[in-house]
């Protein structure tokens, strides 16, 4: 029996305890911040302003914060947008995305065309667009219906996945990635068979005692269909295999480590890798079928691979991961990506979409005999998705741009943020003290 090299053993026996802690640093939190939880505006914060977002222009931002926010929730989210806002990427940088981003739009049509040709619905009726607060800059929203291997919605239910991931691996950093294939090489017609079994193996190897003893339990799964060939029929065939996450309980010394490896291995049957500890979450949750590779694919197999997939749980929390997922659900948390000095953490803020004041949802205008034009759907962090420069950006539904400035929460960031986002002519380098985001502590 193969057995894991050295630096496994090493990593294994160092695995964490239940209790260990998040080791996300701390240096981007200040020791303490009460916020009132008063709905109808944050009357006061017992901080100083230069302490929330070390910033220029912090100071005298804290009188706009205090009349503009409307929630504690939209409180945190305003100082995220001044901590964030006007954070450069280079230019080619944004040119490598934007060139990323136009590929997976085109292959996303496309085989949204295809399955349209053949009589199945791929589009979906709304009009939304990415705006970008302080620059006006627009880009639509491809509306696709859920289809989990067209490749814009393939990548939406992925981003939200990995927040949860590396989340989880925040806290447990000695969490390992296992990967189990099914054998032979699956025919198009037989996809949703294997899934099924594939699917139902891995939850009855999280019940088996080895695991239990072992203190080692399967929190993620990741269905894919990798490397599509054809047969001598000329038939499309796929390796149809999955990618887990695994958290332990308890260290584990390297014999015990042998053993369970050894266990797994010989009750599976099928060729299962230990992939070691988890360092690059992306690669635990890729994407269904490679777009380039679904391109192989003519239209009518496309249509059987939909049918195929139809409500299939591919991706799937378990476990542990699956009571993190419920308890920010049921705290209205999100997760928000931090960059710090050094690295890069994520957070749980409170949710500042949905919901709203009480007199908010009173003044909000009824929609009769017209679709709403410049509706707000959501707010979301800064990032650099428009311009090279950070911006908060809009979701918005039906986009003229006549409206859109008379939204409140938009007018509040213009005049918060704005001084953050200088024209091209008078823009300059954010100085040293902004490179690590401080924000308030979520008690």
């Amino acid at each position: 029996m193969k057995e894991p090299p050295p630096d496994d053993e090493k990593g294994v026996a160092r695995a964490a305890t239940p209790t260990t802690p998040d080791r996300a640093s701390t240096e981007n939190q200040i020791s303490r911040e009460i916020y009132p939880a008063a709905m109808a505006q944050v009357k006061a914060w017992n901080a100083d302003a230069g302490a929330l977002v070390r910033a220029p222009g912090a100071a005298s931002a804290l009188e706009t914060l205090r009349a503009l926010a409307s929630s504690r929730a939209e409180a945190f989210y305003f100082v995220l947008c001044q901590a964030l806002t006007g954070r450069e990427i280079d230019g080619e940088v944004k040119k490598r995305q934007d060139d990323a981003r136009e590929l997976l739009v085109t292959q996303s049509f496309r085989i949204a065309d295809a399955l349209e040709s053949q009589g199945i619905r791929a589009y979906g009726p709304s009009k939304l667009s990415l705006v970008g607060v302080l620059s006006g800059e627009s880009i639509e929203i491809p509306d696709f219906r859920n289809i989990v291997f067209i490749p814009l919605v393939a990548q939406r239910k992925r981003n939200q996945m990995l927040k949860q991931l590396e989340y989880f691996v925040q806290a447990h950093p000695f969490s390992r990635m296992w990967v189990f294939t099914t054998g032979e090489r699956t025919p198009l017609h037989a996809i949703r068979d294997r899934i099924g079994w594939l699917h139902r193996r891995i939850s009855k190897l999280n019940a088996q005692p080895f695991m239990q003893a072992a203190g080692a339990s399967i929190v993620f799964r990741s269905t894919e269909l990798g490397e599509i060939s054809r047969d001598e029929s000329d038939a499309p065939t796929f390796h149809v295999h999955a990618h887990v996450i695994v958290h332990l309980k308890r260290k584990l010394q390297p014999a015990a480590w042998r053993h369970l490896l050894a266990s797994v291995r010989g009750w599976w049957r099928f060729h299962f890798k230990e992939a070691r500890q988890v360092h690059k979450v992306r690669e635990t949750c890729k994407y269904v079928v490679k777009p380039a590779e679904l391109e192989e694919l003519k239209a009518p197999e496309l249509v059987e691979l939909h049918h195929q997939l139809f409500r299939l749980h591919l991706v799937q929390c378990l476990g542990e991961l699956k009571g993190q997922r419920k308890e920010l659900e049921e705290t209205r948390r999100c997760l928000v990506r931090i960059p710090g000095k050094e690295l890069t953490q994520l957070k749980a803020l409170p949710k500042w979409n949905g919901g709203g004041s009480r007199k908010e949802l009173d003044e909000r205008p009824k929609f009769h005999d017209k679709p709403p034009q410049d509706w707000v759907v959501a707010n979301l962090p800064p990032s650099n998705v428009l311009t090279t420069r950070a911006e908060p950006v809009a979701v918005v539904m039906n986009y003229t741009g006549g409206d859109f400035p008379t939204n409140r929460r938009v007018a509040a960031l213009r005049e918060i943020c704005g001084p953050l986002f200088p024209s091209e002519s008078g823009k300059k380098k954010l100085p040293d003290d902004r490179r690590g985001v401080r924000l308030p502590t979520n008690e």
